[in-house]
């Protein structure tokens, strides 16, 4: 909220951006658990995680 307010990111439900946030991570921590990563011959999961949510986060970013 203190990041909407400064305009720093887009207006929005905060709670909404959470849910999305745990789904995220729910779901690669799901993959992640059951090797489905390992199978499909993905890059290591701190690197796909790390793309998630800077993919994720920059959705959030308002351009100047």
């Amino acid at each position: 909220v203190e990041c909407q307010e400064a305009q720093l990111i887009r207006a929005g439900n905060p709670k909404e951006f959470a849910q999305i946030n745990w789904a995220l991570v729910h779901g690669l921590s799901i993959l992640f658990i059951d090797q489905q990563f390992i199978t499909m011959g993905c890059a290591p999961i701190e690197e796909l995680a790390n793309s998630a949510l800077k993919s994720l986060i920059e959705g959030w970013i308002l351009s100047n």
